[in-house]
């Protein structure tokens, strides 16, 4: 996702209030520990928000009374964590927030809802939604004769006007004709399914992966 337009640097003066710039010198914690989560209470407390650049590594330095080292290996955990972006000759910003999808994969509860949820607005661009001869792995899958009808649905799926996820999802034309009818850009498939088609969604099989993108 794009990163918004960067404030500007805070000074000491002006630097969030709950900042939290001591060292525990006594603490067995090495000290780009204890920087580290100082910064991550700033971006979950909300002081810090995507975008944002937050104080350069002499200014981190000044703050927390700590080497360059310190500050730099606190910064590159953050950054391999995702939490921070660092830009060559501009400065470290703080990262778009991630979406995570292991509930995709453990549960049966669709994209749609799944989003919903966490109170995002996905929206879907249907490319497909049309009955389809089901090849020899749908056929396997959906226990099939190899050729039967099935509704071949693919959806570039949007968070924040940002494509995110490109599904196909193939579905026993039989048991759901009404969805080559459904409008599926701002509702969920599954949903659709229970509501207009009495059917309650009991088994699915998902297969994610990574390949090279064609045109």
């Amino acid at each position: 996702m794009p990163f918004q337009g960067a404030r500007d640097m805070p000074t000491a003066s002006e630097k969030p209030a709950a900042l939290r710039t001591s060292i525990d010198r006594a603490s067995p914690l090495p000290y780009y520990i204890q920087l580290k989560n100082a910064l991550i209470e700033q971006i979950e407390g909300g002081n810090w928000l995507p975008g944002d650049q937050i104080p350069s590594e002499p200014e981190l330095c000044r703050l927390f009374g700590v080497s360059r080292t310190v500050v730099r290996q606190a910064l590159k955990e953050l950054a391999y964590e995702g939490l921070v972006v660092r830009e060559k000759g501009r400065g470290t910003f703080i990262a778009e927030p991630k979406i995570t999808s292991t509930s995709l994969v453990h549960s049966l509860a669709g994209f749609y809802q799944d989003m919903a949820a966490r109170g995002i607005r996905p929206v879907n661009k249907i490319l497909q939604q049309k009955v389809v001869p089901a090849d020899a792995k749908a056929a396997r899958v959906l226990e099939l004769e190899v050729a039967a009808p099935v509704i071949r649905i693919e959806r570039l799926r949007f968070i924040e006007r940002e494509p995110i996820v490109l599904v196909t999802s193939y579905l026993p034309h039989a048991l759901c004709p009404k969805v080559l009818q459904a409008d599926l850009v701002n509702q969920s498939l599954y949903v659709f399914l229970e509501e207009q088609c009495g059917l309650t969604i009991a088994r699915g099989r998902r297969r994610i992966e990574a390949v090279a993108a064609d045109d």
